[in-house]
């Protein structure tokens, strides 16, 4: 089975660019361009991603309608199985604390494509050891 990818990103450019790699690589992918889209596209499945991938630090992101701490309290409570890759420039010191508080991984950059890619197959190799 292939695995399932929500990518959540405001700038569709760069939401178009993920879809298409991750897509190039095996993956489905399905995206919405900020974290209320995104709590709806993960409501509205029958089935789970596997990851969520999320410019979460993007003030735009959290323009949708929902703050980055209750989108992450949100899909620890619902989604407990359904692991989250945050995407984003370097994040500042009280961002990578949040995220660590929540148990959350961090990529540096977007643009670093190979790096992200190998991420994105550690997090899935591990769930699907652990599932």
């Amino acid at each position: 089975m292939q695995e399932r990818i929500l990518v959540i990103e405001s700038d569709q450019s760069l939401r178009e660019m993920l879809s298409a790699v991750l897509n190039k690589e095996g993956y489905l992918t399905k995206t919405a361009m900020n974290l209320k889209e995104g709590e709806s596209e993960l409501e509205g499945r029958q089935f789970d991603f596997d990851l969520v991938m999320v410019g979460l630090f993007d003030p735009k992101v959290e323009k949708g309608g929902i703050d980055a701490d209750s989108f992450l309290d949100w899909l620890n409570r619902s989604r407990p199985s359904c692991d989250l890759l945050v995407v984003t420039e370097p994040p500042s010191p009280e961002n990578l604390e949040k995220l660590e508080n929540h148990g959350f991984r961090n990529v540096a950059s977007p643009s670093d494509v190979g790096k992200l890619l190998k991420v994105v197959r550690i997090i899935l190799s591990r769930l699907m050891v652990t599932n």
